[in-house]
């Protein structure tokens, strides 16, 4: 109930319920309006009463029928069935801008009208319907009725190889749309190359031990009062990924990928070497336990067994646990799993070095998409 919640931006598959931005009550009914969002998603897969999956109808008395209509519709489990009617109405918008207003909330209050709209946000209208105390106590756990939440598909991405805005779990994708967004960095100075040879390799396809999945994806929310380095971060934690500026002035991005080298650089085309040691035992450590978001167990936030790097441990003698590397963007444990993997690789380096090339050395930079990974 803050007097000014903060936007959120959904990406991938998320769930949750919202911020409440209107709760009223009349005739034995309350009436609440959830925020869910900022900007257009996609829809919503499931909708879930007191952590309980619930079907939803266009029908309002039993038999219900099978598909619910575009926004919402009446929940059909027995539990929130009295004397035949449905005592729960679930209606949504998906945040269109101009967005259609509840028409409901205008039958219930004079002062609601058209011009509440709530353009560019999603949304979600709960309607409990008042029982009976004695049934009341026991379909809702509470006197504000039943907690929501729901799984919803967050906003849909352009995606320059096909030329459509539509719905990914591509973490490349989802890092174009916040550079480019007028509520991120606003920038339109993009490298396509980059950016598809990229979102490609996100969309790669791997084994797993249920199966196969992408390897890279993005699932979770962002809020855009957080700084634009902390969501970048984020975003580029869940593929390994890199930004920097292109001789041309765009924005240029890697990702984690195995590759091998086509170009070879030879003593010749060396100018100079400078050599360090690697990590001391104040900024090493041996075992990284990341945080990640289990879309297989509900979407609950969940800290990983430690990824433990023996041949760390071995040289610095002694294990050192870090815990901070986050990856609630990551939607699954596999994937946490490998980019713990990498992660602890290059921040624990034997030694450090630079080399200084001649033009030479211009083959192997990744400016173009020929030699993105050369």
């Amino acid at each position: 109930k803050d007097s000014v919640g903060a936007c959120w931006v959904n990406l991938g598959r998320v769930r949750g319920g919202g911020q409440r931005v209107e709760e009223r009550e009349r005739d034995g009914k309350l009436y609440m309006v959830r925020g869910q969002g900022h900007g257009l998603i996609t829809g919503r897969e499931k909708h879930f009463l007191d952590g309980r999956e619930v079907t939803l109808s266009a029908d309002k008395s039993p038999p219900f029928s099978a598909q619910p209509d575009s926004d919402g519709g009446f929940v059909t489990q027995e539990k929130y069935t009295y004397s035949s009617n449905s005592m729960v109405e679930i209606r949504t918008r998906n945040g269109t801008v101009p967005e259609t207003y509840y028409a409901q909330l205008e039958a219930a209050f004079a002062d609601w009208d058209n011009t509440h709209r709530l353009d560019g946000l999603s949304s979600v209208l709960l309607i409990f319907n008042g029982p009976p105390v004695n049934v009341f106590n026991g379909m809702f756990s509470s006197s504000q009725g039943a907690d929501y939440t729901c799984i919803a598909q967050g906003i849909k991405l352009f995606d320059n190889r096909t030329g459509h805005t539509e719905w990914s779990e591509n973490p490349v994708l989802a890092v174009r749309d916040y550079i480019t967004s007028s509520d991120g960095l606003n920038s339109l100075e993009i490298d396509n190359d980059l950016f598809d040879y990229a979102a490609d390799v996100c969309d790669r396809e791997i084994a797993t031990r249920s199966g196969t999945d992408k390897l890279y994806r993005v699932g979770g929310s962002y809020r855009l009062t957080d700084p634009h380095e902390a969501i970048l971060e984020a975003l580029l934690n869940t593929c390994d990924g890199e930004l920097f500026i292109t001789p041309e002035g765009k924005w240029g991005i890697t990702v984690g990928e195995a590759v091998t080298p086509a170009v070879t650089l030879e003593k010749q085309h060396v100018i100079s070497v400078e050599w360090s040691n690697g990590n001391g035992l104040l900024d090493a450590y041996t075992s990284l336990k990341p945080t990640y978001t289990d879309q297989n167990l509900g979407y609950v936030s969940e800290t990983i067994d430690p990824w433990i790097d023996e041949a760390l441990i071995e040289r610095y003698q002694k294990e050192i646990v870090r815990d901070d590397f986050d990856l609630t963007l990551v939607p699954s444990h596999h994937q946490a799993r490998r980019l713990a993997k990498i992660r602890i690789a290059k921040d624990n380096p034997v030694a450090r070095g630079t080399v200084r090339y001649n033009l030479h050395g211009l083959k192997a930079v990744p400016y173009t998409h020929s030699r993105a990974h050369g």
